[in-house]
C-alpha cells in the first residue's frame, strides 16, 4: 500500500521516489517467489485452507511490482521508456494500469514495441521445471540497434545470461557452431544456445532447454534468412521435445508385500451380562450381609516405587448390619481366580467411601481396613482390590480400563470381610473386557476418509502391548492422494502426495542412486514400532511407480507396495480441433468429464509451459460434455489446451495442478 501511494504522488523529488520504488518492486517480486514456495509448503502440510490466502497474497504483491514497474523511469535526456529486461524476468500473467490483465508472451510483445533493447521477438522456448519449481526460458530476436540477441533464465527476477551479435560478426562466423551461451547446474538443468553457419554466415540459432525432471532436451530451431545483407527470421522447428515420462506398464513389477509375526483379534466381548448379583456367603454366622451395587470398574496406576503398577479392580457394596449390636470389622481382603482356577490373593485392597468434594465425587480411602458398622445400619462401601505387574504400565486410559491380558477373562474375584470374633463375609464380584479396539480398513474408512474406500492399507501387530500399527493410501475429495500413517495406532497427520511431488522425490531418489527413497520426514515411531514410506521409481528417466509402506513392530513386520496411478481423470477425455491452425485462428476445445464445476477453467499454454496465453474461458453452465471456442496464439509454435477442474486442487489458475486435461496442437505463421 505505501509503495502504491508513493507511485501516485509526484513533486520535485520525483525521481528518487522512482528509484526508491524499482527497490520495492524488486523487493516485491521476491516476496512473490517466496509466497509461491510457501504456498506449495502449506499444500505439502494438508493446510489448503492457507494457500488461497498465500497465493492471494503473491498475486497482490505481483499486481504492486507491475503497477510500479509502469512508472517511467527516467532517461538521461528527459524522456522514459521501458524496462525490457525487467520485463522479461516476469514470467507469469501480469498486469498495468491501463492494460489490464493479459499473459506473458502479450506483455513480452507489448513492452517490446516500446523498448530500446528488443525490437522484435523471433523465437520463444519455455517450459515449467517442477524438481526446481521455476519456469526455464528462451528467446531470440532483433534488438532496436539492430543486433541479434539471445536470452535465456530461469529465474522470475532476472534473465540468466545474454548474448548479442551484429550482423557483421553474423558473417564472418570463425567456425561453423559457436557457443553462444551454455548454463548448467549441479540440480540437473540445462540450458545452451548455439549459433549455425554455413560458409562462414550464420545460417540458424539453436536453443536447447533441459529441465531437471528429464533427460531429454526442449530443442527449438530458428532458421536465418540473409536478404540484401540484412538478416530476418525464418521457419522455427521444435527437434525435441521432453515429453512426460512414460513406462511401459508391462516393464514394471511389483513385488508381493510380506506379513510376518503374530497378529490381534479384537476377541469376544465380555463385558456384556456380568453378573453382579451374587448372595454374599457367611459360612460361619457373621452379621454382614453384602450386596453389588452396579458393574465392577477397572483402572490402572503407573510405575510403583517397587517397579510395579497396579491393576485396579472397584466394586460399590450396600453393606447390611443385621446383629443389634455394632460389628467392628478388623480386616478386608481381595481374591480372584486365576488360569487355574485357584484363589489367588490380590496384592492390596483399599475400603473407602466415595464424598462429594467441591462438587466431584472423589473415594476416601479408610488407612487401615478396620472401622465398626452400627446395629441395624445400611450403607455404601467401595472395596478396590489391587493385582500388581511388572510389566509396562497402560499408555492411555483406554488400555488402563482393562484387566490385563494375563488375567482370565471374564475374571472373577471376591472381597471378604472379617469382623472381631473372625468370622468371614464375603462377596464374589465379574469384570469382562470389551473387545479390543483394533483399528481396521473399514473403521479406518469411517474415520480418515468419510466412509470412501481405501486405495490401500496395511497392519503390523504388536501382541505384547496389544496394539497395531497401520498405514493407509487414499484420494481425498478433489483428487490429491493421501498417504497416513499410525504407528501404535497414534494418527495425528495426513500427507499429500501430489503427482509434483513424487516427481521431486523422484529426481532426489535419482540424485542418490537409490530406487528405494524413503521419505524421512513422514516416518512414524512410537514404542518400538515404527511406519516408514518409500517411493520406488525408474532412476533412469525419474518414474515414480509405486510406493512402499514398511511397518515394523516388536513382534511382528508387514511391506506393502502401491502401483501409482497413472496421472489422468478416469472418464474423461479432450480434443482440439483443428490441430494445426494458423496465427491469429481459431480453436474449438472439447471437453467430456464425470464432475465439473463453474470455477473449472479452460486456457491455452504453450507447450510445457506455466502460464496461459490470452483470454481464458470457464465452464460457467457446469456442463459435464461441451465446447468452448479459443482465440489460437499470435507467434507459431507448439501449445495445448487445458481443462483445470476447481475441485482438484486448491491452486489458482495458471499454475499446474497435480492432474488436468490437456490436447496439444500446433499453431502455423500465416503466410
Amino acid at each position: 500500500e505505501a509503495a502504491l501511494e508513493e507511485v501516485k504522488e509526484d513533486g520535485p523529488d520525483a525521481r528518487r521516489k522512482r528509484e526508491l520504488m524499482l527497490k520495492k518492486w524488486k523487493a516485491a517480486l521476491v516476496f512473490d517467489a517466496t509466497y509461491r514456495r510457501l504456498g506449495e509448503a502449506f499444500r505439502g502440510l494438508g493446510r489448503a485452507d492457507l494457500c488461497l490466502q498465500v497465493f492471494k497474497l503473491a498475486k497482490a504483491a505481483a499486481t504492486i511490482s507491475l503497477e510500479g514497474e509502469g512508472s517511467a523511469i527516467e532517461n538521461g535526456d528527459g524522456g522514459t521508456k521501458k524496462d525490457y529486461k525487467m520485463a522479461k524476468s516476469m514470467r507469469g500473467n501480469h498486469q498495468s494500469s491501463h492494460n489490464g490483465d493479459f499473459s506473458h508472451e502479450a506483455y513480452v510483445q507489448y513492452m517490446a514495441k516500446q523498448s530500446n533493447n528488443a525490437k522484435e521477438i523471433w523465437m520463444e522456448a519455455d517450459i515449467y521445471d517442477y524438481v526446481i519449481e521455476s519456469c526455464e526460458w528462451g528467446e531470440v530476436g532483433l534488438t532496436e540497434d539492430g543486433k541479434l540477441y539471445i536470452l535465456v533464465g530461469k529465474s522470475r527476477i532476472d534473465y540468466t545470461a545474454i548474448a548479442e551479435y551484429t550482423f557483421e560478426e553474423l558473417k564472418q562466423c570463425e567456425a561453423s557452431t559457436i557457443t553462444a551461451l551454455k548454463k548448467t547446474d549441479d540440480v540437473g538443468w540445462e540450458m545452451s544456445a548455439e549459433i549455425t553457419a554455413q560458409n562462414s554466415i550464420a545460417s540458424a540459432v539453436t536453443v536447447s532447454i533441459k529441465p531437471a525432471f528429464s533427460t531429454v532436451p526442449l530443442v527449438k530451431h530458428l532458421q536465418l534468412l540473409l536478404e540484401n545483407g540484412i538478416f530476418k527470421p525464418g521457419s522455427v522447428m521444435t527437434t525435441s521435445s521432453p515429453e512426460t515420462k512414460q513406462v511401459d506398464a508391462g516393464s514394471i513389477e511389483i513385488p508381493e508385500g510380506i506379513q510376518e509375526g503374530p497378529q490381534l483379534e479384537a476377541g469376544e466381548d465380555f463385558s456384556k451380562d456380568r453378573k453382579n448379583d451374587y448372595e454374599s456367603e457367611s459360612p460361619n454366622g457373621c452379621s454382614l450381609k453384602l450386596q453389588q451395587n452396579g458393574e465392577t470398574e477397572v483402572c490402572s496406576t503407573l510405575k510403583l516405587a517397587n517397579g510395579k503398577w497396579n491393576n485396579l479392580f472397584t466394586a460399590t457394596l450396600k453393606v447390611t448390619n443385621t446383629a443389634e449390636k455394632n460389628t467392628a470389622v478388623t480386616d478386608v481382603y481381595g481374591e480372584y481366580l486365576n488360569n487355574d482356577g485357584e484363589w489367588v490373593k490380590c496384592d492390596e485392597t483399599f475400603v473407602g467411601m466415595e464424598v462429594v468434594f467441591f462438587g466431584r465425587a472423589q473415594c476416601d480411602w479408610i488407612e487401615s481396613r478396620n472401622f465398626t458398622l452400627k446395629d441395624i445400619s445400611t450403607g455404601s462401601l467401595l472395596v478396590r482390590l489391587a493385582i500388581q505387574f511388572e510389566d509396562e504400565a497402560p499408555s492411555s486410559s483406554y488400555d488402563g480400563r482393562r484387566a490385563h491380558k494375563l488375567l482370565p477373562q471374564p475374571l472373577h474375584l471376591r472381597a471378604t470381610f472379617v469382623d472381631q470374633e473372625q468370622r468371614t463375609a464375603t462377596i464374589r464380584f465379574e469384570q469382562g473386557n470389551p473387545p479390543l479396539d483394533i483399528p481396521t480398513r473399514e473403521s479406518r474408512e469411517k474415520s480418515w476418509c468419510k466412509g470412501k474406500p481405501l486405495e490401500y492399507y496395511v497392519f503390523a501387530d504388536d501382541v505384547e502391548s496389544s496394539k497395531r500399527s497401520d498405514a493407509a493410501l487414499y484420494f481425498d475429495d478433489k483428487g490429491v492422494l493421501c498417504y497416513r500413517p499410525a504407528a501404535q495406532g497414534n494418527s495425528s497427520q495426513c500427507y499429500y502426495l501430489s503427482a509434483s511431488k513424487l516427481s521431486g522425490i523422484a529426481y532426489m531418489a535419482k540424485k542418490a542412486g537409490k530406487q528405494e527413497f524413503e521419505f524421512e520426514d513422514m516416518k512414524k515411531e512410537c514404542k518400538g514400532s515404527s511406519v516408514s514410506l518409500y517411493l520406488l521409481s525408474k532412476l533412469e528417466c525419474m518414474f515414480p511407480y509405486a510406493l512402499k509402506v514398511e511397518i515394523k513392530t516388536p513382534t511382528s513386520r508387514a511391506i506393502g507396495y502401491y502401483q501409482i496411478p497413472p496421472e489422468g481423470i478416469e472418464g474423461a477425455n479432450m480434443s482440439v480441433d483443428p490441430v494445426q491452425v494458423l496465427t491469429n485462428g481459431q480453436v474449438t476445445v472439447k471437453w467430456m468429464l464425470p464432475k465439473v464445476s463453474t470455477s473449472d477453467c479452460i486456457a491455452i499454454y504453450k507447450s510445457f509451459g506455466k502460464d496461459s496465453i490470452g483470454k481464458s474461458s470457464y465452464n460457467k453452465e457446469a456442463v459435464t460434455s461441451g465446447e468452448v471456442k479459443l482465440n489460437a496464439p499470435g507467434v507459431p509454435g507448439d501449445y495445448e489446451a487445458r481443462y483445470y477442474p476447481a475441485w482438484l486442487d486448491s491452486r489458482q489458475t495458471g499454475y499446474r495442478h497435480s492432474t488436468c486435461l490437456l490436447a496439444k496442437f500446433k499453431v502455423n505463421t500465416s503466410e
